[in-house]
């Protein structure tokens, strides 16, 4: 591209003015500055002038021989300018702004951290099944044939203040962009934080309930948290390191770390309140003294075996199988679990690119590897979910670190609100979608009851709502593809049973159980466990005796708050005798995610070929609104998850109004500093 031509005004005689003056720069000169030159798109910083200016690139010194004109008649109020950086760029230039044939303004030479190996644009369509490892940092391809190349960061960011003399009008700044984001959970709050951390100030959460957290649900069955008589009915644990046996080697998960990393910012922002701080402790995940209660097989004295004596009982292990192991030195193989925990991103594009994608579990083992369908199906396999939700959990389950916060998960979100709930509408239940002239329209009823539909406008909608609640959204016309991964998407679900006890009697059994989870063959209970917080206090103790999860889940709904408990407490008198009814207070919690009118679901579990088809549909901003959430990200189920897609969106949206020194800075302070992109 590189090649001589004149500066940005043509004409015979402004050539000839030219060449008889020496080039100098007027003494109102505009200065130009352009930062993060490490991939081909930037932003250009203009400063406040009174007129149109042309802005180009090239020599430093010989302003006749320009590389290429960046924008013409750059109007006065644009703070910025969206420079998409050509292949060919020479190292040593720099910016130089003209004005009526003058040149009113030059930049330092420009440093560029990346030339030749500069990489190139990455579409963000199913042609290559979407670069894993963060396409939205360059953002090249996402604004090539947008129109965008002047900003008013002021336009851009400023907030709408509703009018004290008139309801609904509102003053002055009538052109300022404003952002919905419908979702209080950890992925609209994620969002709300990036956005004020950016410099944004027109932003709002649209909230169904009456509370911030979405599925974040810490339940306290009596006191104060500090009282430890809570559990966790949603997430309640992170990842966070696996410490290999007969070796000093430990591995960390590092996408999880994006959790810790808000932790640590939050307390910084809220100034270490001990109100709002947020502190972790260990999970306990194993516990050798935990039941390993299977098909009813107890002990010769009556009691449970315990998992550390299912170990060597041959009542508990079976032949080996073949298979099995087959597919635990492929697809499920140690060092894709290393790989995994050191790059999620570059895993998942391997997984991809693999054609794994295009299989679920038991399509794989029986046609890929085929296996007879009868032994396929004895293997317990998933005939929806492909191996890379096996190979996340197994990453993340093979842990010997796990963290969780004291007093509950709920201290999240409860650090979020001083920062969020003035900018937050509670109770706002949206029922519809609708793109009018550019705009995004977003309706809901204050009360379920009420005839009539309230309404606003958004330049951007950030939806974070599941899609088990979107896909009952009267919705506009969206892509096709968009359109099917809302009605489409596989959720599973989870149902959470916690019973309060008068006093914490697992600690004071002869082989005393201080926290771990276990599992049960019980119908309807799954997993349950035992407390990793308030170890060795006095008082009474929850205990979460009812973890179930997918189709015993869905089951548990068809009985009622009572039966559930009954059952579950009967469960747990199996294991553990009589104690548990002479200890029961009468006091439990139970939440099945299904019946929960603000999620209806647990968490994606996308089915095979969902992943490569549907992620990189959520990469592209449909008629102003961007989809966000677990459900949108590459694992699910877990919080970092969530996050994660906040991060995707935000920066989506901040090219979108070409503010690029915004989206990678943001990338680079959430995710780089995490993972190698």
């Amino acid at each position: 591209m590189s090649q001589e031509m004149g500066p940005p005004k043509f004409g015979v005689m402004y050539l000839l003015t030219l060449s008889l003056l020496p080039a100098f720069v007027s003494a109102t000169s505009i200065l130009l500055q352009a930062n993060n030159l490490d991939s081909r798109l930037a932003n250009i910083h203009l400063s406040p002038r009174s007129g149109e200016v042309d802005v180009a690139y090239g020599s430093c010194d010989n302003f006749t021989a320009l590389h290429h004109i960046i924008k013409r008649s750059v109007n006065s109020s644009s703070s910025r300018l969206v420079w998409l950086i050509p292949d060919d760029v020479p190292l040593d230039g720099c910016l130089t702004a003209w004005e009526n044939g003058q040149l009113v303004g030059k930049s330092e030479g420009l440093s560029f951290l990346k030339k030749r190996n500069i990489l190139p644009p990455i579409p963000m369509d199913n042609s290559t099944g979407i670069d894993t490892r963060g396409p939205w940092f360059d953002g090249v391809m996402h604004l090539k044939d947008r129109p965008i190349s002047e900003v008013d960061e002021k336009t851009a960011k400023k907030r709408v203040f509703p009018s004290p003399l008139m309801f609904n009008v509102y003053l002055l700044l009538m052109d300022a962009v404003e952002i919905g984001i419908v979702g209080g959970g950890p992925a609209g709050l994620m969002t709300a934080l990036l956005l004020q951390t950016a410099g944004f100030k027109n932003w709002e959460i649209l909230e169904s309930s009456n509370r911030l957290g979405g599925r974040i649900r810490t339940v306290y069955l009596e006191g104060e948290p500090g009282d430890y008589q809570y559990q966790e009915m949603g997430p309640m644990r992170f990842p966070y390191e696996i410490q290999y046996a007969g070796s000093n080697e430990k591995l960390e998960i590092n996408d999880h770390k994006i959790v810790f990393q808000l932790a640590e910012y939050l307390n910084k922002l809220n100034k270490n309140d001990p109100k709002l701080s947020i502190k972790f402790i260990e999970f306990i995940q194993n516990n050798a003294n935990a039941p390993n209660y299977l098909h009813g097989i107890k002990n010769p004295d009556g009691g449970y075996v315990t998992v550390s004596e299912a170990m060597s009982d041959p009542r508990f292990s079976g032949p080996s199988n073949p298979v099995q192991e087959q597919i635990f030195n492929t697809v499920l193989a140690p060092q894709k679990v290393r790989e995994l925990a050191k790059n999620m991103f570059q895993a998942h594009k391997n997984f991809i690119a693999s054609g794994l994608d295009g299989w679920s579990e038991t399509q794989y083992v029986h046609k890929a590897l085929r296996v007879d369908l009868d032994t396929t199906d004895s293997l317990g396999l998933s005939y929806k979910m492909t191996f890379w939700y096996a190979l996340f959990d197994l990453a993340y389950f093979s842990n010997t670190v796990f963290k969780t916060i004291d007093y509950g998960l709920e201290r999240l979100a409860v650090a979020f609100s001083p920062h969020v709930k003035r900018q937050t509408r509670f109770s706002t239940r949206v029922e519809a979608m609708k793109t009018d002239h550019g705009k995004v329209q977003l309706f809901w009823r204050q009360k379920f009851d009420d005839k009539n539909l309230r309404m606003k406008e958004y330049d951007y909608a950030m939806i974070s709502a599941p899609f088990t609640q979107v896909r009952q959204w009267h919705l506009p016309t969206l892509t096709n593809r968009m359109t099917r991964a809302i009605s489409n998407l596989n959720y599973g679900d989870a149902c959470k049973v916690a019973l309060q006890f008068k006093t914490r009697f697992w600690e004071h059994l002869p082989k005393p159980i201080f926290g771990g989870c276990t599992s049960t063959d019980i119908p309807g209970v799954g997993n349950f466990c035992y407390p990793s917080y308030g170890l060795n206090s006095t008082g009474p103790g929850v205990l979460l005796a009812s973890y179930s999860m997918v189709d015993d889940a869905i089951r548990q709904v068809a009985l009622t708050d009572k039966e559930q408990v009954q059952k579950t407490l009967n469960a747990m008198a199996e294991i553990h005798g009589d104690v548990v009814y002479q200890q029961y207070t009468g006091k439990f919690s139970r939440h099945c995610w299904i019946n929960d009118p603000h999620i209806a679901a647990g968490w994606a579990e996308p089915s095979a070929g969902q992943h490569e088809m549907f992620i990189p549909e959520y990469f592209k901003t449909i008629n102003g609104t961007i989809f966000i959430g677990e459900h949108t990200s590459y694992t699910h189920a877990w919080i970092a998850s969530a996050f994660e897609s906040a991060i995707r969106g935000t920066v989506q949206l901040c090219l979108e109004l070409g503010l690029v020194d915004e989206a990678k800075e943001i990338t680079k302070t959430w995710m780089a500093r995490w993972i190698s992109l």
